[in-house]
């Protein structure tokens, strides 16, 4: 992994975590929770292998 895409890697985690806190914050532990379970199952959907399909020619 080149050090500019691990950079932006570390900044993007800050980031997010930074944005957590304040969302928390501003709108309340139980609100915020079932947000970030949401955008956490829709990264591993959208980050997940897709098996190999050699069934057509």
């Amino acid at each position: 992994m080149p050090v500019t895409s691990f950079a932006l890697t570390i900044l993007a985690v800050i980031f997010a975590a930074a944005l957590t806190v304040w969302a928390m914050t501003a709108w309340g532990f139980l609100t915020v929770v079932p947000m970030v379970m949401a955008v956490g199952l829709i990264a591993r959907w959208a980050l997940g292998r897709v098996p190999y399909d050699d069934s057509h020619p």
